[in-house]
């Protein structure tokens, strides 16, 4: 009996496998599966068959059925699978009776009449989705253990066919997604398969070459439209040169060339050929892509480039030009008020009657606001031109401001103002940052608040907003009691050349450079700056910017001005050696004047040629050198000198009205051991002759 049970099930599998290959030589497999599904139900004699899907670990549910027919809530417990799928792989085929299952609540199969059932798992796809097979009896079948044999032989079978549907599906899904891809394209694209002799377009081509609609065409229609297309263009003899060329090449995979037509209007296509060697599908693939916005969108962009690297080159310029002619207009300038300054102050050391002295205080404080004037000028200038250059150092806030003040005491004075600083006592002592800049945007805005205020207070205050790593963030303003600015003019006040009424230069004078200066100052700085004003009541200015904090103590002295210590009475510098090239008679005339009140008699050459003559006969202590001269320059000089024995242990000090403050470094490097900026004054003269007191 067991014997005739066996091969009855071995007969009904070779029967199933025999109906399967009858069933798939028909067609595609998912074309077929409804079918399939119907053969497998009947060889295992099951009242309905049922597939579940899974793609992932919290879902299953019915995906088709055999019998079709709907169900109302398609999902189901997901405990088959951890059944189904042990250990992450698909287990055998197995018996399954209802009671061995916990349905949830709204669960498919627990509306299904079944008593028992068949399980088998299928192997997961590529894209990870799992699949089970369930035969569902609506009896208990006294059968069942044949059937699971049945199913047991055919499960090999089974799983085939579904990697084959499977695959299927994928390429399917490939094959649509492509052919949507190749229809919609904007390009053109053209196969020619060699082997058929076909030819095949798709919908651009089509409009391209005036077809009803893409698809398979004839080959000679297509070669024919493509080369009336070539004929057209005004560059058909290059396209054909180069197609020609191209193509005799055996070992050339791809190439393309530029197609352009000019009537009825412009176009550029980008025509690329892609040879297909091979013996499944060879012949040539063909890409006409217009990229004649593309390649205007180029030409405007060049254009607009080159436009922009005019202008760039033009501003370039312009600021050369700016900077050249500061720096002109300053030499100029500094030249002759080197001599009036000089003059003024050795007179003002001699005996004078009162009146003489109050002209001559006149004199020197005229020439003191011509100099800043000139000053206010090259800053804005350099600042314009993004030219300055920020130091890092450490010094002390408060004696920067201390200093500051003192210099600004006897302007406040003129109208009777107070000038208070209020510094909160958790400040930093020490600060890195650049003190002579920091010390230039207090000068301009205290300068600019005692000028606007009479019989008032102008004040310095200081606000910590931010102290951590090392770096502080504040908030320091300068207020005043004076005038006030209109609310209409606040927004024009940090713009250069203007003043918030044409009355003011006329009362009070300025270039309205000085607020400028400062925004740009503070923005070099990364802050900002804002004022606050109520007129007849008072200004506000106030800035913001962080500093960094140095570990060390040490600070750098900040020289605001220069020092009002004299050398000793009883210095004698007669036997001092001092040479002066100079080639401005007045400032050989100031020059030897400050040096003979100190019974130095001097010598005097215009040149740096004599200069260099002197070196090679004499020896001098001290070189006072001017930079710009006729001839050999003053630098040239000192580099021809420093080649001498005796001109190697010589001090030069230069002398320039360029206050550009990179010609310090340029000095040095070219021999000088300092530099002093036109106009200089007696006490900086005095302080070089000091270094020579102990030699």
């Amino acid at each position: 009996m067991k014997d005739s049970s066996e091969n009855k099930s071995l007969e009904t599998i070779h029967e199933f496998y025999g109906n399967c290959y009858e069933l798939f030589s028909k067609g595609s497999y998912l074309e077929e599966m409804r079918a399939f599904y119907s053969l497998c139900r009947k060889t295992i004699h099951a009242d309905f068959l049922i597939l579940l899907e899974s793609s992932d670990p919290l879902s299953l549910k019915i995906s088709e059925s055999e019998p079709n027919f709907d169900f109302p809530m398609r999902q189901t417990n997901t405990e088959l699978l951890s059944l189904s799928y042990p250990n992450e792989k698909p287990a055998n085929a197995f018996v399954l009776k209802r009671e061995e299952i916990k349905f949830s609540n709204f669960d498919a199969l627990e509306e299904l009449n079944f008593k028992q059932a068949l399980v088998l798992p299928i192997p997961s796809s590529e894209t990870g989705i799992r699949n089970i097979l369930l035969f569902l009896y609506s009896e208990n079948e006294e059968n069942i253990p044949e059937f699971l044999n049945v199913l047991t032989g055919l499960s090999l079978r089974i799983r085939e066919i579904f990697s084959i549907k499977n695959k299927e599906i994928s390429l399917n899904s490939i094959h649509t997604q492509l052919d949507s891809i190749v229809k919609t394209s904007s390009q053109s694209i053209i196969f020619m398969d060699s082997g058929t002799g076909k030819t095949w377009i798709n919908e651009s081509a089509a409009v391209l070459f005036s077809f009803p609609k893409g698809g398979d065409v004839s080959s000679w229609e297509v070669s024919n439209a493509m080369t009336r297309l070539m004929q057209s263009t005004v560059n058909r003899e290059e396209i054909l040169l180069e197609v020609n060329r191209n193509l005799s090449n055996p070992k050339l995979e791809k190439f393309s060339t530029q197609w352009k037509f000019e009537n009825p209007e412009t176009k550029l296509f980008e025509v690329t050929c892609v040879l297909l060697p091979g013996k499944i599908a060879p012949g040539r693939l063909w890409f006409f892509e217009d990229i004649t916005s593309f390649h205007l969108q180029q030409e405007t962009l060049a254009l607009l480039n080159q436009a922009l690297k005019e202008k760039s080159e033009i501003a370039e310029q312009e600021n050369l030009a700016k900077t050249v002619f500061m720096s002109n207009i300053s030499h100029e300038i500094r030249t002759p008020m080197t001599g009036i300054l000089g003059i003024t102050e050795l007179l003002l050391q001699t005996s004078l009657a009162p009146d003489q002295k109050d002209s001559l205080e006149l004199i020197q404080r005229s020439g003191d606001n011509l100099l800043k004037i000139i000053n206010h000028l090259l800053d804005f200038s350099k600042a314009d031109t993004g030219k300055i250059e920020l130091e890092s150092i450490p010094f002390s806030m408060e004696k920067l401001l201390r200093d500051l003040t003192a210099l600004l005491h006897v302007e406040a004075e003129k109208n009777e103002n107070e000038l208070k600083i209020e510094i909160p006592s958790d400040f930093p002592e020490t600060l890195n940052g650049d003190p002579v800049r920091i010390g230039q945007i207090f000068t301009n805005l205290v300068s600019n608040a005692t000028k606007f205020t009479k019989e008032g207070t102008v004040e310095i205050g200081f606000h910590i907003l931010e102290k951590k790593n090392q770096s502080v963030r504040f908030r320091t303003w300068v207020s005043d009691t004076g005038i006030g600015i209109p609310a209409s003019k606040l927004n024009s006040v940090f713009e250069p050349f203007v003043q918030s009424d044409i009355s003011i230069t006329r009362n009070f004078g300025g270039t309205g450079l000085g607020l400028s200066i400062a925004k740009k100052l503070v923005e070099l700085m990364g802050g900002k700056i804002q004022v606050e004003s109520q007129p007849g009541i008072g200004t506000r200015f106030w800035f913001e910017i962080r500093l960094e904090i140095p570990t060390s103590e040490k600070t750098e002295t900040i020289e605001n001005s220069p020092s009002n210590e004299t050398t000793s009475e009883q210095s004698d510098f007669s036997e001092l050696k001092v040479l002066i090239v100079e080639d401005n008679p007045i400032n050989q005339k100031l020059l030897g004047r400050i040096l003979k009140k100190k019974n130095i008699e001097p010598s005097l050459v215009e040149d740096g040629m004599e200069a260099v003559e002197k070196v090679k006969r004499s020896h001098y202590d001290l070189i006072f050198m001017d930079i710009n001269m006729p001839g050999i320059d003053g630098l040239s000089a000192t580099e021809i000198i420093r080649k001498f024995p005796k001109g190697k242990s010589v001090r030069i000090v230069g002398l320039t009205a360029n206050a550009a403050p990179e010609i310090q470094d340029v000095a040095v490097q070219r021999g000088m051991d300092s530099l002093l900026t036109k106009p200089y004054n007696v006490s900086q003269i005095e302080e070089i002759l000091r270094s020579f007191e102990n030699r």
